[in-house]
């Protein structure tokens, strides 16, 4: 394996130019390669002008790594761009014989760069795919920006309404603490009686996680201490226990109106990734719930109060996570196999759309939407099975929708 070079020692950072943009300045750089580069998806609205170049400083480098000594004979790298809250850009190409650490290694210092400027660099290699994606939020942008209608977006709207709405009346702090609880780290409690590498913490830090660690066990008395909004443990989005936790910790999380879930997975690492890759939407939850609260402060004519209705109803993202919960949980009983399907295209293994699909990482669009429609007839035939009613087919009638939300992505990419 060659030695891992930086990539600041492989080229000079690329100015965006703001007559060009990030897209468009990156496909100069990749004329100049000597790999085949393929771009897709949208960046949407142009961002502020330090955010787009750190942003292309971050992809470029990415770029000239993997295609230093390459040819043009070679694969392609496909780069997927896409935008919500941040600029995201996904890169794929095959590994040959370079592995996850060695990508980090090589990418270090400008992965340091962008987490400087609030983003994030990660790399890694599945099924012989290098895997490298960027992201970096826009913290120049005005509340409305980032995708249309994100759910997450317009909760935070509906907050900020919220506490316009009430002024200086009695409830204005617990409106304040809302807004600012929406506008912190998710967070993520440990509960083990034993070291905690410290190297993971830094990295699920990095990824802009607050992690709370705690001694065990994780009994009812410490579940308590967990839903406490304004204590020291409080405000926990999810749980991440070794040993496990005893019945009575489940039980009392499963009474709270805020959602705090139970990893299940094997390492901390890879809980803390999981709960980064939901963040938003954990959060417009936890928002919502308590702006639901808050609600007996307002006139019962206030349109603040349909507004939270209705966005109550379009929660398809909260719907998602609600019936994982339900579904690991065993509140929700499937034939053996259909359960683990079901709980893949929710998101318990990742929310990317190949992996909610079961597909490689280098699978296509044409695949994606292929295995999409797949998806959508499977689960919709599944819902008018006999016998399959109740919160099965209201599960059915989620999971149809979630694959139609995959298959349109795919087909507008």
């Amino acid at each position: 394996m060659p030695r891992p070079r930086r990539a600041h020692e492989l080229i000079e950072p690329v100015p965006a130019e703001r007559s060009l943009g990030p897209r468009a300045a990156l496909e100069e750089l990749a004329a100049t390669l000597p790999r085949p580069v393929r771009f897709g998806g949208d960046l949407g609205a142009r961002a502020g002008q330090e955010v787009e170049s750190a942003f292309c400083d971050a992809v470029a480098a990415v770029l000239k790594l993997l295609a230093a000594a390459g040819s043009a004979a070679e694969p392609a790298i496909a780069v997927e761009f896409g935008r919500d809250d941040a600029l995201r850009a996904r890169v794929t190409c095959p590994a040959g014989t370079r592995s996850a650490s060695y990508l980090r290694v090589a990418l270090g210092r400008d992965a340091e760069r962008i987490a400087a400027a609030g983003g994030a660099l990660d790399c890694a290699v599945a099924d012989g795919t290098a895997i490298i994606t960027a992201s970096l939020v826009d913290a120049t942008a005005s509340p409305g920006r980032g995708r249309d209608g994100a759910f997450d977006q317009r909760v935070l709207d509906l907050v900020r309404r919220g506490r316009l709405a009430v002024g200086d009346g009695p409830d204005r702090d617990r409106w304040d603490a809302v807004e600012a609880r929406a506008g912190t780290p998710p967070r993520l409690a440990v509960v083990t009686d034993d070291p905690v590498d410290p190297e993971v913490l830094s990295e699920a830090t990095a990824l802009g996680i607050d992690v709370v660690v705690v001694d065990g066990p994780a009994d009812a008395a410490l579940a308590e201490r967990f839903l406490d909004e304004d204590g020291p443990h409080g405000s926990i989005d999810a749980v991440f226990a070794s040993p496990a936790p005893t019945p009575a910790f489940l039980a009392a999380l499963r009474r709270s109106r805020q959602r705090v879930a139970v990893s299940r997975l094997d390492g901390l690492g890879e809980a803390a990734r999981e709960l980064a890759e939901r963040a938003p939407v954990i959060a417009a939850r936890r928002a919502l719930v308590s702006v639901r609260g808050l609600m007996s402060g307002l006139p019962q004519e206030h349109p603040l109060r349909w507004d939270v209705d209705q966005l109550a109803a379009e929660a398809h993202e909260i719907t998602e996570l609600d019936l994982l919960d339900e579904l690991l949980a065993g509140g929700i009983r499937l034939p053996r196999g259909v359960g683990e399907d079901a709980a893949r295209l929710l998101g318990a293994r990742g929310t990317d759309p190949r992996t909610r699909l079961a597909l490689g990482a280098a699978a296509d669009e044409e695949q994606v939407c292929a295995a999409a429609q797949r998806e959508v007839l499977r689960w919709r035939a599944q819902a008018g099975a006999v016998g399959f009613g109740g919160r099965n087919a209201v599960l059915c009638e989620v999971l149809v929708r979630t694959a139609e939300g995959l298959l349109n992505s795919a087909r507008t990419s």
